[in-house]
């Protein structure tokens, strides 16, 4: 089940209807702390011990698309103490984010922070495509991330490149 949303940040909860289970959620507008902090739970990021041993939700979120999003501060901290930043896909961000399988990033998005993605899908995220307004990227943020076999770079992205599939800076 897909569902479609434009979003106020903050505002996320009030519209996802978890009694239908949405397994994939295509987003536009702004979304905040609160909002990541909620994507997170959906695809398992925040149903993990520190030891990386995952707990499985009844329904959970495998595929998003927040390309026509903006990531906005404000709002709650959206893991551990991590406050978000206008366009960046923050540390930790999707950590242990087990059931992704599928994200598309925001094209508005200026940096990728330090293991933002750490493993993430679990082997089941298998291409990223770095937005064209990407400048810079953090430390291991792929980290564990074992199912990637390519990333690809959108056309104009002036700071990295793909060649057959490897990410260069």
């Amino acid at each position: 089940y897909s569902q479609t949303q434009q979003v106020k940040a903050g505002f996320l909860h009030h519209l996802v209807d978890f009694n239908s289970c949405p397994d994939k959620l295509v987003l536009s507008g702004e979304i905040s702390g609160t909002d990541i902090a909620l994507l997170r739970y959906l695809s398992g990021g925040d149903n993990v011990s520190e030891d990386g041993i995952g707990i499985t939700l009844a329904c959970p979120l495998d595929s998003l698309d927040i390309s026509q999003c903006r990531i906005v501060e404000g709002g709650e901290p959206y893991y551990k103490d991590y406050m978000t930043e206008n366009d960046v896909v923050g540390r930790e961000m999707f950590k242990w984010c087990l059931f992704l399988k599928d994200i598309k990033l925001p094209n508005t998005i200026t940096a990728i922070g330090d293991n933002a993605f750490f493993e993430c899908g679990r082997g089941d995220l298998k291409t990223l495509e770095i937005p064209t307004s990407v400048k810079t990227i953090g430390y291991a943020p792929f980290y564990g991330c074992t199912g990637i076999d390519s990333f690809t770079v959108a056309e104009g992205n002036t700071a990295f490149k793909s060649v057959d599939g490897v990410l260069y800076n």
